[in-house]
């Protein structure tokens, strides 16, 4: 697995891409990234933003920084990918 690519978005905000390109894989992992940063960060989050191959995060500045939302990212990043994610409904 590779370890998300992560860019300052603002002063409360990172980008995390996991993926170069949209697939299905990059989709699973963008959504086990974001329940798993739901779960460990808690009220330090402000939103989180997928897409199709990155992840938006939004933080309380006052309350964390991007460091160590840097570092969570990269952490949850290494467990959630093992984690199966449910499929969606096609429609």
């Amino acid at each position: 697995m590779l370890e998300p690519r992560l860019r300052i978005a603002g002063e409360s905000a990172l980008i995390a891409y996991l993926g170069r390109e949209s697939s299905p894989e990059v989709s699973a992992r963008v959504q086990a990234l974001e329940s798993a940063l739901r779960e460990h960060l808690g009220d330090l989050l402000v939103d989180l933003i997928p897409s199709y191959a990155s992840l938006l995060v939004l933080f309380d500045p006052l309350r964390t920084d991007h460091r160590h939302i840097g570092r969570c990212i990269r952490q949850c990043a290494r467990r959630g990918a093992q984690q199966a994610i449910p499929g969606g409904r096609l429609v």
